[in-house]
């Protein structure tokens, strides 16, 4: 057994002592060719282009690289480059830059692999493709054309998921590879490279070398095959006034940064270039808007071009879509209405093409064209009309048609005065009105209505009668004859000529005198007709609301004089709905409207007699607490109601807010939040309208809230509600408790939280725990270690995160031997280390995880101090032997 633990340790003496990732000090010079941004006339490019991309190289780590490093690779310790597929690409092959590490111009076989991506986004399952190719130890100044290799692969893949592209080697002697700066931060934080300590993935970003984190790109260089295309949606019937974006449909290799350079350029805009059309100008960009000046349908073009990182300008493609305008909706105008019998001429403006249609869901129009002449009409007719361009559809207009009825000849009723006498002409017509003229053709009007009452005359007169029905006349007029006699006529009575009566006065008498005592007459016509009473009084009883007409003359036996009209306007008081109970909160203003009613309202104090308060049919009522009531008397004109009716209004406290409390809460954690009243209840709300009330009580907790939140309180009571309240919750931002992780060596992590000032608490996932920002800890044992940090501020706010951390290579095959009985201590150590044995000469020596010989002394009379404070932190193993036996314990070095 001694000889076999023996053998195994000095079999891991020929490795490397390294155990993590390590630079290879070498300059290297980029002297290979790059494109140059450059902007192409794109206005000569064709219609027709190709879509199949030439196969192309992506050098993005190269064109992101402001200088170059090396990094050594050796059997355990990998490197990896993560890349997109944003859509379906073939990988045939990969370009590297590496070289041998070798004084005696050793090759090495390295294998260039191809994976899928894990969840993690390192390698995962077994490679999908591989190719193994050797390395020889030219360097020639480091130059990447010299150290340029490339691999091609068996059988090319395609895929459409993320892959990364590694290179590993199973020999001792280290490769050098090529990756763009991670002292300059090359790798801008994408944390897509990635590396193996003792075959285990991890990425950049938690590797380091000498302490400076890997943030870089490793230049492995993947050949891909791909197509492109160009497409896009544009909406159709655009309007024309707006800015337009069309919808970029296109490949999204496109617009990827490791395909196209231009991305990495941050001038991808030229991958695109737009031509709207006649009528706007020329665009690049992804997702442009287009203006134009003027509506036409238009076919609008997209060029894209793809800029490989090796085929310069290399794919184009072409796409194209017709759009149309949008018409403007239709303005109408015609002259309305037209006569019974003629046609109708209706106009409609819009920059389409105007379909003139018999019903509003009618699809074959009647007509088009701006301009429709209808057909005879002898009815109100209504017609329909819509702009068309192409597919593109304005909303239905509808053109209404009045039709007027056009009246007959007015019949008249010609009147017999006597001298100085004033006439009453009567015409009737079956439509419209009458308009009286001067002549038969042409003259002066009048007057209007059926009656036409003249001047005084002299002698006999004519005048004439014309039907106008909405601008449609009766085809003649009419003449009507005021015949006068050489008698003198009376002079007309004397009477008011308007008087008002409530038709619940009942009964009510008119009265009329003459001058020179002449009987006075009462008819209902204007002229001719039976009288209905004679003498200076006339006793009326209405029945109807309106307006009634009587006329009066005076007769002296042998003429009558003018007849006078005389109007009575028989009318009411308003009938309202009066309710006789109404609230009024304190503080607010009731408004009491009857404005809907004619005529208004006198407000009383008391059922009878009193004061009146308000005279008017809207009263505003201000701030009152009890009981009042009013009596209201509705009146039109001089018509009382016959009642007084009651109102009581009660004035109501919606209560008054106190002990308004807020809260102060850490993100995440509810609020409790409370206030009181004197009256009502209180509620909460999230607007000051109270739309929606979260709770009715004395205190609101609220749900667990990650920023501030305003709510609003009041009280209610009933329907009336106080002065609303903003109640502020401070919601204060949870800590960061993000943290970073640097493997350091197998099974060496140091782990980093993201926010300083913070209290810490680490559950490191083995038991171990600490309370410092940082944490340098060393496991004994390969597996995975959930780390959970917690932290919290200076307002007891916390919050935690968890990773799960793989711990990979710890030699765990050398047993610890008795033979020989060892005492150590301290272990773990940090500076010195003391050992007694019982022997009393041995060799000590101190081995490392991977069998390399770091320290070594003679131990004399079975104890020795050994300075330790050389060693990094990690887990050691210390063998004590003489010439007969051989002993090992395990040491674990870890300085916080």
């Amino acid at each position: 057994m001694k000889k076999i633990l023996l053998t195994s340790l000095l079999a891991f003496l020929g490795f490397s002592a390294t155990a993590q990732l390590s630079s290879v000090p070498n300059t290297i010079v980029d002297d290979l060719p790059k494109y140059v941004p450059h902007n192409p006339n794109l206005k000569l490019k064709g219609p027709l282009a190709p879509k199949a991309c030439t196969e192309d190289t992506l050098e993005y780590g190269r064109y992101k690289a402001t200088a170059f490093q090396a990094i050594g690779i050796s059997d355990g310790f990998a490197l990896g480059q993560y890349y997109d597929a944003p859509d379906t690409v073939t990988v045939s092959g990969t370009t590297f830059y590496g070289w041998t590490i070798s004084t005696n111009n050793d090759s090495v076989t390295v294998t260039v692999s191809l994976y899928n991506v894990g969840l993690d986004t390192l390698p995962t399952g077994p490679p999908i493709r591989t190719k193994n190719i050797k390395l020889d130890t030219l360097f020639n100044g480091g130059q990447l054309s010299t150290l340029r290799k490339s691999i091609t692969f068996d059988t090319p893949y395609t895929t459409d998921k993320p892959y990364i592209i590694t290179i590993s080697s199973l020999d001792t002697v280290r490769v050098g590879v090529v990756c763009n700066s991670y002292d300059n931060g090359d790798g801008a934080n994408e944390n897509i490279a990635c590396g193996t300590v003792s075959n285990f993935w991890y990425r950049c970003l938690n590797l380091n070398i000498a302490g400076t984190t890997l943030n870089c790109d490793v230049l492995l260089e993947p050949h891909t095959k791909y197509n492109t295309f160009a497409d896009f949606t544009f909406a159709d019937c655009y309007k024309w006034q707006d800015s337009l974006a069309p919808t970029n449909l296109s490949s999204p290799i496109l617009s990827h940064r490791m395909y196209n350079r231009y991305i990495s350029y941050g001038l991808g805009q030229y991958s695109y270039y737009w031509y709207g059309g006649a009528g706007s100008s020329t665009v690049y960009g992804e997702n442009p808007k287009i203006k134009y000046a003027f509506p036409t349908n238009r076919n609008v073009r997209l060029v894209t071009t793809m800029y490989g990182y090796r085929n310069g300008i290399g794919c184009r493609d072409t796409a194209y879509q017709m759009i149309s305008y949008q018409p403007d909706e239709i303005t109408l105008s015609t002259d309305t209405p037209v006569c019974s019998g003629d046609i109708a001429i209706i106009s409609a403006l819009s920059n389409g093409k105007v379909y003139w249609y018999s019903s509003p869901t009618a699809s074959t129009p009647i007509d088009s064209g701006g301009i429709f002449t209808s057909p005879p009409l002898f009815n109100n007719k209504s017609y329909y009309t819509r702009s068309i361009n192409s597919a593109c559809t304005t909303s239905t207009r509808q053109a209404i048609i009045s039709v007027a009825e056009k009246p007959s000849i007015p019949t008249v009723l010609n009147d017999s005065i006597c001298l100085n006498a004033k006439a009453n002409l009567t015409a009737t017509t079956d439509f419209g009105n009458i308009i009286w003229w001067s002549d038969s053709i042409g003259g002066i009007p009048l007057d209007t209505g059926m009656i036409y009452t003249s001047k005084l005359l002299s002698s006999s007169a004519k005048f004439y009668a014309e039907a106008n029905n909405r601008g449609c006349i009766s085809s003649k007029r009419t003449e009507a004859i005021a015949n006068v006699n050489s008698n003198n006529a009376p002079t007309a009575p004397l009477t008011n000529l308007d008087s008002l009566i409530c038709i619940h006065d009942g009964q009510v008498t008119l009265t009329a005198t003459s001058a020179s005592g002449d009987s006075i007459r009462w008819f209902d016509v204007p002229s001719f007709g039976n009288q209905l009473h004679t003498g200076n009084s006339f006793t009326f009883s209405p029945n109807q609301l309106g307006t009634q007409q009587f006329f009066i003359d005076a007769y002296d036996g042998q003429c009558a004089s003018s007849r006078i009209e005389k109007k009575l306007l028989v009318w009411s008081f308003p009938n309202i709905g009066i309710k006789d109970k109404d609230t009024i909160c304190l503080g607010d203003t009731l408004t009491i409207d009857y404005s809907e009613y004619i005529g208004s309202i006198r407000w009383y104090d008391a059922n009878s007699g009193g004061t009146i308060v308000y005279d008017s049919s809207i009263v505003q009522l201000f701030d009152f607490t009890g009981n009042i009531t009013y009596y209201l008397e509705p009146y039109s004109e001089a018509c009382l109601d016959t009642t007084r009716h009651s109102v009581t209004v009660s004035g109501l406290n919606p209560g008054t807010l106190s002990n308004i409390m807020s809260d102060n809460i850490c993100e995440n954690k509810q609020a409790t939040i409370s206030a009181e009243t004197d009256a009502g209840e209180v509620i909460w709300s999230l607007d000051s309208s109270f739309s929606e009330v979260l709770k009715t009580g004395v205190s609101y907790t609220t749900p667990p809230l990650t920023a501030n939140q305003t709510y609003f309180v009041a009280s209610r009571n009933i329907q009336c509600f106080s002065p609303h309240s903003r109640v502020e919750v401070d919601v204060r931002k949870a800590p960061n408790a993000g943290y970073n992780y640097q493997v350091n060596d197998i099974a060496d992590f140091t782990f980093t939280a993201d926010q300083a000032g913070l209290n810490y608490s680490w559950d490191l996932g083995d038991g171990t725990s600490s309370t410092s920002k940082t944490v340098n800890h060393v496991y004994t044992k390969n597996g995975n270690f959930t780390v959970v940090l917690t932290v919290a501020d200076s307002k007891s706010c916390n919050k935690k995160s968890s990773r799960v951390i793989k711990v990979a290579g710890l030699i765990t095959g050398i047993a610890e031997s008795s033979v020989v009985d060892i005492k150590i201590y301290p272990n773990p150590a940090s500076s010195q280390l003391y050992i007694e044995t019982n022997q009393s000469e041995s060799l000590v020596t101190i081995y490392n995880h991977i069998g390399a010989n770091v320290s070594q002394t003679q131990l004399i009379n079975g104890m020795v101090t050994m300075d330790i404070s050389h060693l990094s932190n990690g887990i050691y193993h210390l063998e004590v032997k003489n010439g007969k036996s051989t002993a090992t314990k395990k040491l674990v070095i870890n300085r916080y």
